[in-house]
């Protein structure tokens, strides 16, 4: 017995070296490490009494991580009968938190449990929220509403003016009536229903909603009906932009020509500009007044909102006179009849021209005048032409019929004349100076002046009595010669005007007795024409 006791004490010192023993190789390795710290809450969920097959309103629970490292988040899950959504992200930051939402669906009646659980990187994963509720058999009949769209966008309606209806159904498909309370909306909106205070079980009625903005921009609001059925009020969330009236302007605003002459176009460009909100189409163009005339606008045309356009204007006056009249462009717009002022005068003028345009006279001698040629003048415009001369100048001379003026349409002749004082090819001008356009009116006038050559023979007298004398001429020295004088001249001088410039002439003269018998030829003289 003694023996024995000595064995255990062995065995016991034994086992206390040995724990000494690690705890000393332990000591000086030891690492320290970082607890990380999150929190559910609250850590547990008790839904009331539930209707089987209906789901509660949502509870939430906070999932915070509270140290200083960030979490990652495996997955978030609810147990049957429950439900959840979340906020959470797969890695939640130091310090942070995130939300869970819990709803209650009991499939069958009587007590049901549960745990929420969210498996993480944390120590102690997977955290878990107690859940518990009480799943109700119901025999009572219910309401269930429902609203066939959970939204409504209006398009860009005009400021002040009311939008067409757009509908939303309210059903109810569950088994009792339902009752409404109120059906309400904000905003710029407004709405009409078929629906009164009561829907019964599989009924529907209609609710319709205008739009009817004050001024341009965005807007929102709300169509809410309160009644008797889980999840009251339901709701339909609005929205709808309103713009401001399409809106024409000119500039200029009215086109005034002045003064423009009859039978002559005057044009002038005008911008047609929207500076309203939303489009206008032009879908047709008018003018009005004597000569008024619009050119580069092509109907339809849609101008887009601050959009503009270029065209032309026209004046072409058929009478002297003031002009008013107007561009009409017919659009949708407020205005449908856009008016552009459109003012001139008529100015009646003159148009002078001369026919023909120029004059040729033939070759003339010297100091001689040729025959008159005429030259029209005429006036083809609706104005009196005011003549204030008509001359001629060089070696051209005229005269006319034109008198001062010449009426509108009218015509007049001067007569023009060519007296060459020197040879050579002659040039002048018939010069029209009135009131027309272009003042003054031209001719051109040519014309050839040419030189009379003449040779003067003399001789002297016969020392005896005679009754006349003959001239002879030649062309080559020592005759032959033609005889120039048809019956003997009593003077001893005769003047050749037969010759011709650049020819050399031999000339000789013969006596003619009272016998009438003729002397030989004289000596002979020679004549060089230049």
């Amino acid at each position: 017995m003694r023996k024995l006791t000595v064995c255990l004490l062995l065995l016991v010192v034994t086992a206390s070296l040995h724990a000494q023993l690690i705890l000393r190789v332990a000591t000086p390795t030891r690492l320290q490490t970082v607890k990380q710290s999150i929190s559910l809450s609250p850590s547990s969920l008790s839904f009331s009494a539930q209707n089987v097959n209906t789901t509660s309103t949502a509870k939430k629970v906070t999932l915070l991580n509270s140290s200083t490292k960030s979490l990652t988040i495996s997955s978030i899950t609810a147990p049957a009968n429950f439900g959840q959504t979340n906020n959470c992200p797969s890695t939640l930051a130091a310090s942070a938190s995130c939300t869970i939402s819990v709803t209650f669906a009991p499939t069958k009646a009587g007590s049901l449990k549960g745990s929420l659980l969210v498996a993480d990187s944390a120590t102690g994963s997977p955290q878990a929220v107690a859940l518990s509720g009480n799943g109700v058999a119901s025999t009572a009949s219910v309401a269930t509403a429902k609203l066939s769209a959970t939204s409504l966008s209006f398009a860009s309606q005009l400021a002040n003016t009311t939008s067409a209806a757009m509908g939303v159904n309210l059903s109810n498909s569950g088994s009792a009536a339902l009752t409404i309370t109120g059906i309400t909306i904000t905003g710029s909106f407004t709405q009409t229903n078929t629906c009164g205070t009561s829907l019964a079980a599989g009924g529907s009625c209609a609710i319709s909603v205008t739009f009817k903005p004050t001024a341009a921009g965005s807007y929102s609001g709300t169509l809410s009906v309160a009644d008797s059925a889980t999840g009251s009020p339901q709701s339909v969330t609005l929205s709808g932009a309103a713009v401001t009236a399409a809106k024409l302007s000119a500039s200029p605003s009215s086109v005034a020509f002045g003064s423009v002459n009859v039978g002559q176009t005057s044009s002038k460009s005008v911008t047609l500009s929207n500076t309203g909100g939303s489009s206008v189409t032009i879908s047709a163009v008018s003018v009005s007044g004597a000569g008024v005339g619009v050119s580069g606008l092509t109907t339809p045309l849609t101008l887009a909102a601050s959009a503009s356009a270029a065209f032309t204007v026209s004046l072409a006056p058929s009478a002297a006179g003031s002009i008013s009249g107007t561009v009409t462009l017919t659009n949708n717009s407020a205005t449908t009849s856009f008016q552009i002022p459109v003012t001139g005068t008529g100015v009646a003028t003159a148009a002078a021209s001369l026919s023909p345009s120029s004059l040729t006279f033939s070759s003339l001698s010297l100091n001689t005048t040729s025959a008159a040629q005429s030259v029209t003048l005429t006036n083809s415009g609706s104005g009196t032409l005011t003549i204030s001369s008509i001359t001629a100048s060089g070696d051209f001379a005229q005269s006319n019929t034109c008198g001062a003026s010449l009426a509108a349409g009218a015509s007049c002749n001067i007569a023009v004349t060519f007296t060459p004082i020197s040879s050579g090819t002659l040039t002048g001008t018939l010069t029209v100076t009135d009131n027309a356009s272009g003042s003054p009116q031209s001719a051109a006038l040519t014309g050839t002046g040419t030189a009379t050559a003449e040779v003067q023979v003399t001789w002297d007298a016969s020392v005896s009595v005679v009754s006349g004398y003959n001239t002879y001429r030649g062309t080559v020295t020592g005759g032959p010669y033609t005889k120039l004088t048809s019956t003997p001249v009593s003077a001893t001088t005769y003047i050749d005007a037969t010759v011709q410039s650049g020819t050399t002439y031999y000339y000789v003269v013969t006596a003619i007795g009272t016998d009438s018998l003729e002397s030989s030829y004289s000596n002979q003289t020679t004549a060089v024409v230049p």
